[in-house]
């Protein structure tokens, strides 16, 4: 399904623990492809999450079940063209559907876990589901807290030089080759997070560049790791950014990914 725009619709999942206050927490996205008639659904790993990020007593055990129950409905009855209104019309109770959108995508699974990032990721919000922000210098003090607990060895805030200028990055290690991990947070202004970000790419090409230059094998091979801090609200701002950085490195783009980006910070 790669290449062309499909049209897709999808809905929100949301558990409402208590109806009267009406204050919904956001547990999975299911989104159906128009063309094929292809649906797929995620959810949250560890719905006992649910209690530490609402302060509710909430029946996980209910919503288990019922959340197993829709993805069993997504793989058995997906095709059929009203298939998310009648979800949306069964669930009404504890477990929701929020009202049907639409989107424009190439790949299904793709969007999905975007629009999982987007309107779920339970990771990045605190209680009753609210957005927190996260600082750079907030991402920061917990990666150095991260690698220290790992005893992994590394140098902070270290200049490396290009042909054309220096560039400072957040952590660095310095073995046969330059391992480089910069922290991004896009909970502030995102133009001055944009203009940051190109001034990283720029640094980054041109230090791989002096290393091509001048035959330095160590510099050539510079490895870059960025992690995301994410922002309240998506948009193509936001999107552009990360784009810039998958041009010239790996990205830790979620809480989820927060482990495995240090790790591949750690081995390049």
């Amino acid at each position: 399904m790669s290449g062309s725009q499909h049209a897709m619709r999808y809905s929100v999942v949301r558990v409402v623990p208590d109806p009267i206050r009406d204050e919904p927490v956001n547990v999975g996205v299911l989104l159906q492809d128009l063309t094929t008639g292809e649906a797929s659904v995620r959810f949250v790993k560890n719905v006992e999450r649910l209690r530490t990020y609402t302060g509710e007593d909430i029946d996980t055990s209910t919503v288990d079940f019922a959340l197993a129950t829709i993805k069993d409905l997504v793989g058995s009855r997906h095709s059929e063209p009203d298939f998310i209104e009648r979800l949306s019309r069964q669930y009404t109770q504890l477990v929701q559907f929020s009202t049907i959108a639409g989107s424009v995508a190439s790949d299904l699974q793709d969007e999905l876990d975007a629009l999982y990032e987007r309107f779920v990721s339970l990771e990045s919000r605190g209680r009753r589901g609210k957005y927190v922000a996260i600082t750079r210098k907030k991402l920061v003090a917990r990666v150095r807290q991260a690698l220290e607990a790992q005893s992994i060895e590394t140098e902070i805030r270290r200049r490396v030089d290009g042909l054309l200028g220096s560039f400072v990055f957040d952590f660095v290690i310095d073995r046969e080759r330059y391992s480089s991990l910069q922290c991004i947070s896009l909970a502030g202004d995102i133009d001055q997070s944009t203009e940051e970000v190109k001034a990283l790419a720029y640094s980054v090409r041109d230090i791989r560049n002096r290393g091509q230059k001048f035959s330095e094998r160590r510099v050539a091979e510079f490895s870059l790791t960025s992690l995301i801090a994410p922002p309240p609200v998506e948009t193509e701002a936001t999107s552009s950014v990360r784009r810039i950085l998958a041009d010239v490195g790996d990205i830790g783009d979620s809480e989820q990914e927060f482990d495995r980006a240090l790790q591949s910070f750690a081995n390049a």
